[in-house]
């Protein structure tokens, strides 16, 4: 019996070859820089930066739920593993010490779920649904006349 690495081989030496145009941009985004490649200005702007980021993620703020939106850009750059002892902090004071009183849209509620959930933090699902259905009411309540709402059995039905 013939082993499978022959038949591999044959096939990969039978095989046409693709004659590609070469890449306008060359390989100039195929090597990255390593980092011994930094000179020390680069590397001086680099930690200034990653200093201002830390700092805007330890300042306090009026409204602790301000912080979400900076929390999510900052994982979404792909750099928040550079601030994950002072995200997790923000997000710690964040479950701790506000209420859901204090969050008025679905997004922010939506993000304050996400994140917390995300670092391990216990947040029912109960504050989403009481959020989604208090939006869809206030947006049935914009679209249907009131007196179809009273008629209305499935629309009487949502908790809440």
């Amino acid at each position: 019996m013939a082993s499978p690495h022959a038949v591999i081989s044959t096939n990969m030496e039978n095989r046409p070859k693709a004659d590609y145009h070469p890449n306008i941009w060359g390989e100039v985004f195929l090597n990255c820089p390593d980092k011994q490649d930094i000179d020390a200005t680069t590397e001086i702007k680099h930690e200034e930066l990653k200093e201002e980021v830390r700092r805007m993620l330890l300042a306090p703020m009026e409204n602790s739920n301000q912080k979400l939106p900076f929390i999510d850009a900052v994982q979404r750059l792909g750099v928040s593993y550079h601030f994950e002892k002072e995200i997790e902090d923000a997000l710690e004071t964040i479950y701790h010490g506000s209420s859901d009183v204090e969050i008025n849209d679905l997004y922010t509620t939506a993000l304050r779920f996400r994140l917390l959930r995300e670092y391990g933090f216990h947040v029912s699902c109960e504050v989403m649904q009481r959020r989604w259905w208090e939006e869809i009411k206030s947006l049935l309540i914009l679209r249907i006349p009131r007196k179809s709402i009273i008629k209305n059995p499935l629309i009487q039905r949502i908790p809440g």
